[in-house]
C-alpha cells in the first residue's frame, strides 16, 4: 500500500515538475522574441503529450472585435483553419471565457476541459483540451489544467501589456517622425520657392530666344539641330522649376469631387506611351466601394504619376521585365492606392529618407529625384499619408486619401 501510494507521489509530481518546465520554457521563449503564437504552439504540444489527450489549444480574446481568435493548437488541421468565434456564441470555446474554474464536459473521447485565461480585471482567452486523459488521474489532470490556467494567464498578461507599451512607443516615434518631416519640408520649401521664381524668369527669355533662332535658320542646317538640342535641355530645365514650384505649393490649388478610380485609369493611360514601357506590365485592381475624394485633380495626378514613373525606373534598373499593380480599394473614412513593383527595392539605409529632396536615390544624370518629394507634399497637402514597404522583389507606395464628406459627393458642391 505504501509503495503505490509513494508510485503515485512520485508521478504527481514527474507530472507538476514537467509542467512547471514547459511553463519556463514558455517563459524564456518569448524572452528570446520568438513570437507569442511560436511559443505557444510549443507548448500546447507539451501539454498535450503530458496529458496524453486528443488535442489541446488556445484562443485569445479580442476585445474590440468580441471574438476568440485559435492562434495555438497541437492539431496541425485546425491550427490551419484560422479559426474566430464569436464571444456571444454558447459554444465551448466561448464558454470558458466566463467560467471561474475549468469546466469538463462530456465523457471518453468526447471529453472536453476548457477554462479561461485571465490577466488583472480582463479576460484573455480560453484553454481547450480535448480527449481522454490516459496519464494522469482525473482530479490530478483537473487540478493540473488550473494550475496551467492560472500561469499561462499571468504570463500572457505580462507580454500584452509590453505589447500594448511598444505600439504605444512607435506610434509615437511615428507621429515625431512625421512631424520633423513636416517641418523639414516647411523651411525647404521657403528656400526652393525663392530659388524656383529667380531661375524662371531668365529660363523664360532663353526659350523665347531660342524659339525665334530656330525659326530664322535653315531647316537642314547643323545650327538648327543643335538649337533644338538645347531648347530641349531648356524645356527640361523650365519642367524642374516647374517641379520645385509645384513642391513649394506656390501655385493655387483647386478643390473638386474626383472619383479615384477615373483619376487613377487617367494617370496610368498617360504612361503608356511612355519609353521603355514595352517590358511592363500594368495592372490596376478596381477595389468596390472606393469613396470619391475631395482635392486638386492636377496635383494629384501629378502624386500618382510620380510613384508610376518611378516604379517604372525601378523595374528598368532591374534589367528584367516586371510588372507594377495599382490597386484602389476603401478602408473606413478612406480611399486607398497601392502602387507595387517587381523592381530592385529600397535599400534599407535609403528606405527612412526616401521622401526627402536632398536624398538623391537616383544616379546623375538620371533626373532630379524631385518626383517622390513631390507626392509625398501633394498628399500630404490634402490630407492624407504616403508611406512604403520594400523587399528584395520590389518596393510598395501606399497612398491614403480622406474620403469626400457624403453630403459633399451627393450635391457636387464644395460651397
Amino acid at each position: 500500500m505504501e509503495s503505490r501510494e509513494l508510485d503515485r507521489l512520485t508521478k504527481e509530481l514527474a507530472l507538476r515538475k514537467r509542467l512547471q518546465d514547459a511553463l519556463f520554457v514558455f517563459s524564456k521563449s518569448l524572452s528570446a522574441r520568438l513570437t507569442l503564437q511560436t511559443a505557444l504552439e510549443s507548448l500546447v504540444l507539451e501539454v498535450g503529450s503530458m496529458f496524453g489527450v486528443r488535442r489541446t489549444s488556445v484562443w485569445l480574446h479580442e476585445r474590440e472585435a468580441r471574438v476568440l481568435v485559435l492562434i495555438a493548437s497541437s492539431d496541425p488541421r485546425e491550427q490551419a483553419s484560422e479559426a474566430r468565434i464569436p464571444t456571444s456564441e454558447s459554444s465551448t470555446v466561448a464558454r470558458g471565457l466566463r467560467v471561474d474554474a475549468p469546466e469538463v464536459t462530456g465523457e471518453g473521447d468526447a471529453r472536453c476541459l476548457v477554462m479561461s485565461l485571465r490577466g488583472w480585471r480582463r479576460a484573455l482567452g480560453t484553454v481547450v483540451i480535448e480527449g481522454q486523459t490516459t496519464k494522469v488521474d482525473p482530479e490530478l489532470f483537473v487540478e493540473l489544467a488550473a494550475d496551467l490556467g492560472r500561469q499561462l494567464g499571468a504570463t500572457l498578461e505580462r507580454v500584452l501589456v509590453l505589447e500594448d507599451h511598444l505600439r504605444d512607443a512607435a506610434a509615437q516615434a511615428q507621429l515625431r517622425g512625421r512631424l520633423a518631416q513636416s517641418e523639414k519640408m516647411a523651411s525647404l520649401g521657403q528656400f526652393v520657392a525663392g530659388m524656383a521664381h529667380e531661375m524662371n524668369n531668365p529660363l523664360q527669355g532663353v526659350l523665347e530666344s531660342l524659339e525665334l533662332m530656330i525659326r530664322d535658320t535653315a531647316p537642314e542646317s547643323k545650327t538648327r539641330t543643335e538649337l533644338q538640342r538645347i531648347l530641349a535641355e531648356a524645356e527640361r530645365a523650365v519642367l524642374i522649376v516647374s517641379n520645385l514650384l509645384l513642391f513649394t505649393r506656390r501655385h493655387p490649388a483647386t478643390r473638386e469631387v474626383i472619383a479615384l478610380h477615373d483619376l487613377v485609369d487617367q494617370t496610368m493611360s498617360l504612361r503608356e506611351s511612355a519609353p521603355g514601357r514595352a517590358q511592363i506590365a500594368v495592372v490596376h485592381n478596381r477595389g468596390t466601394g472606393v469613396p470619391s475624394v475631395v482635392g486638386d485633380r492636377a496635383r494629384l495626378q501629378r502624386a500618382f504619376m510620380n510613384i508610376i514613373i518611378n516604379a517604372e525606373q525601378a523595374i528598368r534598373d532591374s534589367g528584367r521585365p516586371g510588372e507594377i499593380t495599382v490597386t484602389s480599394r476603401a478602408e473606413p473614412g478612406t480611399a486607398v492606392i497601392d502602387v507595387a513593383d517587381t523592381g530592385t527595392g529600397i535599400a534599407p539605409d535609403v528606405l527612412p529618407r526616401i521622401f526627402e529632396p536632398s536624398f538623391a536615390t537616383r544616379e546623375v544624370g538620371q533626373g532630379t529625384d524631385l518626383g517622390l518629394t513631390i507626392a509625398y507634399g501633394i498628399v500630404t497637402e490634402h490630407g492624407g499619408t504616403i508611406t512604403v514597404a520594400s523587399s528584395p522583389r520590389g518596393a510598395a507606395f501606399t497612398i491614403v486619401l480622406p474620403a469626400a464628406d457624403d453630403k459633399v459627393t451627393s450635391s457636387g458642391s464644395l460651397s
